[in-house]
This record gives structure tokens, C-alpha cells and sequence, in this order.
């Protein structure tokens, strides 16, 4: 006699479906975040790809806080782990809208502190903010003057570039005239401070700075009235 094992019902496929989600949501965030931890943790081990803005030196004030691992990684390493953090956001963003909570404004949070406590990763632009900024402080236009037109020996050995004008806006440019009398390392790490907080304001604007009522409904349809 014939065994017919049973075929799941759609209740049941559902429930396991919606107990899954969770674990491989889980699964992906776990993954960027370590990967993130893994670069993070191998910048601040002075490696090159991960630093440009090391090229010629890193002293401490650029290490920051974070332990060094010396990982090894390569420029293959950092391609992977990269490509790996780029997947994990995809099944990130596939799975979230099937799992309640406020759970991403915690995940961004540590993310954001991650990055914000490593050194400046795969890239030397915000010295380059820095230089301009002290430009415009002496009173020469950033838009019309390359970024070493007024010495900056302090902070000339961490740009990657030398001989062209600002390429970024006004008000951004006027605000970091303030950065002037700063130490370059003081600079750096005002900017980094005030991108993380940027980023979590932004963060908590889209994930749990909305009324309730208006979370995920359909554009110019009013919350009911209480």
C-alpha cells in the first residue's frame, strides 16, 4: 500500500515562511555588520586600500579609537567583503517590510558607529573639506584657488589632490571655515562626529520619527480621527 505523505497546507507554508523571514534577515544583517567590523578594524591597521588619506603617514590622531586587526586583507579581501555587505543590504531591504519593529534605526545606529570611530574609509575627501575650509578662513576664494594656495603643511600629506578649487557648495564650504583654527586631527574627527549624528537624524526621520498614523499610508490619505 502506498504511502501519499500530506501536502502542507497554505496556512502552514505561510507560517513557515513568516517564521523564516526573521532568521535570514537576521543572517543578513549579521553578516554587513561583521563585515563592516572586519574593514573597520583593518583600517585602523594602517592598510592602504582601506585609508587612502595614510599614504604618506598615520599618525594616531587618524588611527582613532578602534583596535587594529591585522587582518591581511587584500584588495580582493576588501572587494569581497564589500560585495558581500551590497548582498546582505539586498536581502535586508527584500525581508524588512515583513518584520515589525523599529529594529533598522538600531542596526543604522551601529553601523553608523562603526564607520564613525574607524578611520576615513576609501576615502581622503574630508581633508580636502578641511583644507578649503582654512582657505576660505584666510580670506581667498576656495572656488577660484587650489586647496594648497595658503600653505597647509599640516594637513598637505593626507590630500589626494593639490592643485584644484573646491568642487562643493557654498553653505557646506562657509560652514567649515569654522574648522580654521582646529588642529587637522580636531577637524577630522569634528566632521566625522557631526556626519554620524547626520546620519542617525536622518535614519530616525525615516524609520521612527513619523507619527504612527502615518506610517506606511497611501499618499493624501489622512489618519483617522481619534
Amino acid at each position: 500500500m502506498d504511502v501519499v505523505a500530506p501536502i502542507p497546507s497554505p496556512r502552514l507554508r505561510s507560517v513557515a515562511a513568516g517564521r523564516a523571514v526573521p532568521a535570514v534577515l537576521g543572517m543578513a544583517i549579521a553578516a554587513e555588520l561583521l563585515c563592516l567590523t572586519v574593514i573597520a578594524l583593518g583600517a585602523s591597521d594602517a592598510h592602504r586600500v582601506l585609508v587612502p588619506a595614510a599614504l604618506h603617514a598615520f599618525p594616531g590622531w587618524l588611527h582613532g579609537p578602534l583596535p587594529a586587526l591585522d587582518a591581511g586583507l587584500s584588495s580582493t579581501d576588501v572587494g569581497v567583503l564589500l560585495v558581500t555587505m551590497v548582498l546582505g543590504y539586498g536581502v535586508a531591504i527584500a525581508c524588512a517590510a515583513r518584520v515589525p519593529g523599529r529594529w533598522p534605526l538600531a542596526v543604522a545606529v551601529v553601523a553608523i558607529a562603526i564607520c564613525g570611530l574607524a578611520p576615513p574609509l576609501l576615502s581622503a575627501d574630508v581633508f580636502g573639506y578641511v583644507a578649503w575650509g582654512e582657505l576660505g578662513a584666510h580670506g581667498v576664494n576656495p572656488y577660484t584657488h587650489p586647496s594648497i594656495a595658503v600653505g597647509h603643511d599640516a594637513v598637505r600629506p593626507f590630500l589626494l589632490w593639490h592643485h584644484g578649487a573646491s568642487p562643493y557648495g557654498p553653505l557646506f564650504t562657509v560652514l567649515t571655515y569654522a574648522l580654521a583654527p582646529l588642529s587637522v586631527g580636531a577637524a577630522l574627527w569634528t566632521l566625522k562626529a557631526v556626519a554620524a549624528l547626520c546620519g542617525v537624524a536622518c535614519v530616525w526621520a525615516c524609520c521612527g520619527g513619523r507619527p504612527r498614523g502615518w506610517v506606511n499610508r497611501p499618499r493624501g490619505q489622512r489618519p483617522p480621527s481619534r
